[in-house]
């Protein structure tokens, strides 16, 4: 598998107004208004990049991580800078913000903007995991799994893509000041797909997610191989997308019999009902 790196995603967050002056913004900015900021100059507003910024260096956290997440993302209107993206992320993640925290883990994990050292980005995806960010969920699942930056670990790996597959809705701060939220993109298939650079994708994770818990339950990776659990999952990660999960489930389906076909999809379908997915939605807001 490569080591070279793995997506961005944070907590996609809707804004709300615009304050009128660098000043007060700086005083007053709050999570939502930096987002709505951010969204303003990816479209190409100096206006509001100048506000986010002298509010960024006023020492406002929440436009700091949103001042970062620009910067990591680049735009038609902001050039990809991955020193300023990490120096912002890095001021934001000290102060506390959980989505730096998982953004400047994303740096450290792929080496942009500072050397790359995936135990770091382990400790910075669980400090953004313990205060609620679900983005990291699926990253500290692939750190344990792959044995980067911390000890292998199938229970741990299996913990956190768990918790990642049961994410209600999409993460990405970065999808959100692209998009809006509103472009569709196909999800990652396993591991070694995902470790690498991509845009932003909100969806990928909890696909990705499901994906790896089937093969993990295939291959017997931290447990006894059952065919019935990885069923399941595929079935999980089908229903996100994956088109990969449909092709394991044709193959699985070839050694199962059909009380064991009928056994997993109906787990499969419990877990959904207790645990809706809303692809088209946003995460909480903070």
């Amino acid at each position: 598998m490569s080591r070279k790196s793995l997506l961005f995603s944070c907590t996609a967050l809707a804004g709300c107004l615009v304050l009128g002056g660098a000043a007060h913004a700086a005083q007053a900015l709050d999570f939502r208004q930096a987002v709505q900021l951010g969204k303003q100059a990816y479209e190409g507003n100096p206006a509001a990049y100048t506000q986010l910024k002298a509010s960024a260096q006023a020492g406002s956290a929440a436009a700091e991580s949103v001042l970062g997440a620009l910067y990591q993302a680049g735009s038609p209107a902001v050039n990809k800078d991955d020193a300023a993206a990490f120096k912002w992320l890095r001021q934001a993640a000290e102060q506390g913000d959980a989505e730096a925290q998982f953004g400047l883990g994303v740096m450290v994990a792929n080496g942009r903007g500072t050397a790359q050292d995936y135990a770091a980005a382990a400790r910075w995806f669980v400090k953004a995991a313990e205060q609620g960010n679900p983005a990291p969920y699926f990253y500290l699942g692939l750190l344990y799994e792959n044995g980067l930056g911390v000890a292998k670990n199938y229970a741990e790996a299996a913990k956190w893509y768990a918790k990642a597959a049961a994410t209600p809705g999409p993460v990405g701060l970065q999808f959100d000041l692209a998009t809006g939220g509103a472009k569709e993109l196909r999800p990652p298939e396993d591991s070694s797909q995902v470790i690498k650079d991509f845009p932003m994708v909100p969806d990928q994770a909890q696909a990705g997610a499901a994906y790896n818990l089937g093969m993990m339950s295939w291959n017997g990776r931290g447990a006894a191989a059952n065919s019935v659990e990885a069923y399941k999952w595929f079935v999980v990660a089908s229903a996100r997308g994956s088109r990969l999960a449909d092709y394991n489930l044709r193959n699985l389906a070839r050694g199962m019999s059909q009380k064991q076909i009928s056994d997993a999809t109906a787990q499969a379908t419990a877990w959904e009902a207790e645990h809706p997915f809303n692809g088209a939605g946003k995460s909480p807001s903070r």
